[in-house]
């Protein structure tokens, strides 16, 4: 997705303010809170790998900032992830009118609520850099091509240069390398969790 993981893997996730935003409020949510502290040990420069569990990767996914980033850039809501050897499973209801410009007289009629979408992604990352490809999706129940899909669930969604502060615009679906957020060497996913593993210092 252009967000460095997302999900899983973009700044936002790495507590990475955009320009203009304000730090995060501290959450309430217990598997929230102790995930953000896991991840500004990567972002302080601690040089152990952080292993984030599957409650802990959905607490942040339902986090203030998150949220609203994806409901912003992706017009999606309600994302949930099971997570997988490599891949990631989401997920939620996306924006009827984001899939206007790609469906054309197939899309949705103006009005229409959120939509069920359901994705396959692989995830890879590492030496700094990371892919993310959309193997599957569903909306509302019927299958796209991932490259639909792309285009009109997660065109918004932007990547993020070393700095974590210079967006970076590119064809990150279709597998194509992104820079990861800066302190960040690598991402794999298991089942059940995902690891993050630091750069170098």
């Amino acid at each position: 997705m252009r967000p460095v993981l997302l999900l899983l893997a973009a700044a936002p996730l790495l507590g990475a303010a955009a320009p203009g935003q304000q730090s995060p409020a501290p959450p309430a949510d217990p598997l929230e809170g102790g995930a953000w502290l896991k991840i500004f040990q990567i972002r302080s420069g601690s040089q152990e790998p952080v292993v984030l569990s599957e409650g802990e990767v959905n607490a942040l996914l339902g986090s203030v900032q998150l949220t609203a980033f994806l409901t912003e850039q992706a017009g999606l809501t309600g994302v949930h992830v099971r997570l997988l050897p490599g891949e990631a499973h989401l997920t939620g209801r996306v924006d009827a009118e984001r899939l206007g410009a790609v469906l054309g007289p197939f899309a949705p009629p103006p009005g229409t609520p959120p939509q069920p979408v359901d994705l396959a992604v692989e995830v890879r990352g590492a030496g700094g850099s990371g892919t993310v490809t959309i193997l599957a999706g569903t909306v509302a129940g019927v299958e796209l091509p991932p490259e639909v899909i792309a285009e009109a669930v997660l065109g918004g969604l932007v990547g993020f240069s070393q700095s974590g502060l210079e967006q970076v615009r590119g064809p990150i679906l279709d597998g194509e390398p992104f820079p990861l957020p800066a302190g960040l060497a690598g991402i794999e996913l298991r089942a059940g969790e995902v690891v993050l593993l630091p750069a170098p210092p």
